[in-house]
């Protein structure tokens, strides 16, 4: 039979302090590293559309590319949006409805390819530090 004595008590208090501690830092250390890779996948979702877009393909064709590099299967259509300008500041208008094997915008315009993918939350300790979602926007110049 365990006898327990005030030491015993004392360090048993300890130990639990302490796992509540290294629970919580690994926790934030898993949260921040998913949240990182929602962040690179949407980078690399928007910068596969926007060089689609900007080689003259087809909105259709970039959205079929941009859907299928997100291994999760949470980015739809609706988190992505394909713009273009003629200058970097000027007004960004939606991009024009596909034509048979170009996208209609003239070459030496700016194309832009956003992306909002819903973060996929690991514990959801940490939902009122992150955002919902990792955006990503890229500009490229049409060809």
């Amino acid at each position: 039979m365990i006898e327990l004595n005030e030491k015993n008590g004392a360090a048993l208090v300890e130990f639990v302090l302490v796992l509540f501690i290294l629970v919580g830092l690994m926790c934030a250390v898993i949260e921040v590293t998913m949240y990182f890779k929602d962040c690179a996948t949407a980078t690399m979702c928007a910068r596969d559309g926007a060089r689609d877009l900007a080689f003259g393909r087809t909105s259709t064709a970039a959205m079929h590319r941009v859907l299928g590099c997100d291994s999760t299967g949470l980015l739809t259509s609706s988190n992505v949006s394909f713009t273009y300008s003629t200058a970097l500041t000027g007004v960004w208008s939606a991009l024009p409805a596909d034509f048979s094997t170009q996208n209609g915008v003239s070459a030496g315009y700016f194309v832009s390819c956003s992306v909002r993918k819903p973060h996929t939350w690991v514990t959801g300790l940490f939902k009122p530090i992150f955002p919902a979602t990792a955006n990503a926007q890229l500009i490229m110049v049409r060809d």
